[in-house]
C-alpha cells in the first residue's frame, strides 16, 4: 500500500476515516505506523493529502486518522482505454487491479466467441468486488483516478457503441492486440499513432483469442491489428505487457525519442 484511498463517503464532517479489516492490519503490522505517525492518502477519484493516525484500536483491527487533502495533487487520469473479452473469473480481479495500477481510463468487458457464458455470472463482476480490487490497485500505484468500468452482455450492443466516429474534439487511435498480426506495436506507423492521438483504445481478446468474424468487425470500425512479438500471453500477462508498451512508447514520443 502505496497510498490509503478511502471513497469520499468514508470521511465524515470532523475530516476523519476509520479504517478497518485487512487495510488497518496493513498499516499496523507491515507499514508498523501507530498513533501520530504520517501516511499518504487520497479520496477515491479526488485529491491526495496526508493523513494522522490519531487512534489505534488493535483488538478491533481498526484505526482512526486525520485527514488533510492538498488540492494540488490530484493526479490526471490516463489516456488510454481497454477492451477486453471476459477472462475467467480467477483472472478477472487480477485485470481489475492492473488496469487500476497501469493507470487505465475506461474498462470495458465483452464477449467474445470464445468466452463462457457462465463467467458474466462471477462474483467477481458484483460492484462491491469491482471496487474492492481497483481500490487496491489504486494503493499499489499511488493514484486515486479509477477506471470506469462497462460491462456489454453482447458484443453486438459493443460493436454499435462503437461504430459511431469518434468525437472531432477527440483524435482516437484504437488498436487490436493479435500475436499473428503483419505489424509490430513498434512499426513506425503505430508509434507515430500513439504520439499523436489523444486516447488509445485497446482490444484484448480470450485466452482462445479472438475469431475471425471478431476481427473483421473490430477493424471494421477502425481498429488496427498489431503484434506484442511471436509468443501466446496469457490474458493477464497480456494486458501488463501491453499496458507497458503503448505506456513507453508514448514517453518515448513525448521525448521526442
Amino acid at each position: 500500500m502505496n497510498l490509503l484511498v478511502f471513497r469520499p463517503e468514508d470521511i465524515g464532517a470532523d475530516r476523519q476515516i476509520t479504517v478497518k479489516g485487512k487495510r488497518a492490519e496493513h498499516i499496523l503490522m507491515i507499514k508498523k505506523l501507530g498513533v501520530g505517525d504520517e501516511l499518504p492518502v487520497g479520496e477515491l477519484n479526488g485529491n491526495i493529502g496526508t493523513g494522522i493516525v490519531k487512534a489505534v484500536m488493535p483488538d478491533a483491527k481498526q484505526l482512526v486518522i486525520d485527514v488533510k487533502l492538498n488540492p494540488s495533487r490530484v493526479r490526471e487520469e490516463s489516456k488510454v482505454d481497454l477492451v477486453l473479452a471476459l477472462p475467467r473469473p480467477q483472472i478477472i480481479k487480477r485485470v481489475l487491479f492492473t488496469a487500476a495500477m497501469m493507470g487505465v481510463r475506461n474498462l470495458y468487458f465483452t464477449p467474445a466467441s470464445k468466452v463462457e457464458k457462465s463467467y458474466f455470472q462471477s462474483s467477481q463482476l458484483t460492484p462491491s468486488n469491482i471496487e474492492e480490487n481497483i481500490l487496491l490497485g489504486l494503493e499499489q500505484a499511488g493514484h486515486t483516478i479509477a477506471p470506469k468500468v462497462q460491462i456489454y452482455d453482447r458484443f453486438s450492443a459493443f460493436i454499435r457503441d462503437f461504430s459511431n466516429p469518434p468525437s472531432l474534439l477527440v483524435n482516437e487511435g484504437r488498436l487490436l492486440a493479435h500475436p499473428f498480426a503483419e505489424r509490430n506495436i513498434a512499426h513506425p506507423s503505430i508509434c507515430e499513432m500513439l504520439a499523436t492521438c489523444d486516447i488509445v483504445v485497446v482490444a484484448v481478446g480470450p485466452e482462445g483469442g479472438w475469431d475471425t468474424q471478431e476481427i473483421k468487425k473490430l477493424e471494421s470500425i477502425g481498429y488496427e491489428s498489431v503484434s506484442m512479438g511471436s509468443r501466446i500471453l496469457r490474458v493477464d500477462t497480456a494486458v501488463s505487457v501491453l499496458l507497458g508498451q503503448i505506456g513507453l512508447l508514448q514517453s518515448m514520443a513525448s521525448l521526442g525519442g
